[in-house]
């Protein structure tokens, strides 16, 4: 799997779609791989690979989970889940209870990405 390919295409549908959320399973449909893959495609997809929309990329039910080992290699406050969450209110997706809004949830259906709430 060519994992830079992938954040390219995340980073581009996000950039098409601004006040969204996706899911790492949804990253995989549009990307030719099996939903199944949605936990290691988001070990790979690391909030340096999805530059500024690393916190726009969650799991099915919109909760951010920081990146495994960040604590223990130190990584920026930045990538936790209440930054993330912060970060995308300011783009404007209410995030309630730790999920993002299902609404603006970014979804990969049919060939291309669709709004949940349209």
């Amino acid at each position: 799997m060519d994992v830079a390919a992938v954040a390219a295409s995340t980073r581009a549908a996000l950039d098409a779609h601004p006040s969204t959320w996706t899911s790492y399973a949804d990253v995989c449909s549009a990307n030719g791989l099996d939903r199944s893959l949605a936990l290691v495609i988001a070990r790979q997809l690391t909030p340096e690979r999805t530059g500024d929309h690393w916190f726009r990329i969650r799991d099915s039910d919109g909760v951010y989970n920081a990146p495994t080992g960040d604590a223990a290699r130190g990584a920026p406050a930045r990538f936790s889940r209440a930054e993330a969450d912060r970060a995308l209110e300011a783009i404007g997706v209410q995030v309630l209870r730790q999920h993002a809004d299902p609404e603006r949830k970014l979804l990969w259906m049919h060939g291309e990405w669709c709004l949940a709430g349209r």
